[in-house]
């Protein structure tokens, strides 16, 4: 669990600088890909059911 702290803090860290150092494109895409990974995956898994399941 340490390992994984050491490696994701920096790397948190450098991605929130850059993203709020930067305006455009880098600003958008950084905080595009945040959005994405933190949204919860089962709500995502269900929406996806709903949206292709056709009765």
């Amino acid at each position: 669990m340490m390992a994984t702290l050491l490696i994701a803090i920096p790397i948190g860290v450098l991605l929130g600088l850059l993203s709020g150092y930067t305006d455009g494109f880098v600003d958008q895409a950084v905080s595009g890909v945040i959005d994405t990974l933190s949204f919860p995956t089962i709500l995502l898994a269900l929406a996806i059911v709903v949206a292709l399941v056709q009765d």
